[in-house]
């Protein structure tokens, strides 16, 4: 997996890449609590996502949730 945060107008976007299984699910939580940590506003990417399982599905809803 590999993730890039990027700037926008009004807050981030974090662009997710490749596989997000139950592999990558510690580095993606990490991932998703720094980003959600660093700012006000993010977007999510996963355009460029390969695959992905009901792990890391989780962990975005979970992310949602948190930021609501």
């Amino acid at each position: 997996m590999k993730s890039e945060l990027e700037d926008m107008d009004k807050g981030k976007i974090l662009k997710l890449y490749g596989e997000l299984t139950i592999q990558s699910a510690d580095e993606l939580k990490t991932i998703l609590c720094e980003s959600l940590n660093a700012v006000n506003s993010l977007m999510i990417d996963i355009e460029s996502v390969t695959e992905i399982d009901l792990s890391c599905l989780q962990l975005l809803c979970a992310a949602h949730q948190a930021s609501i």
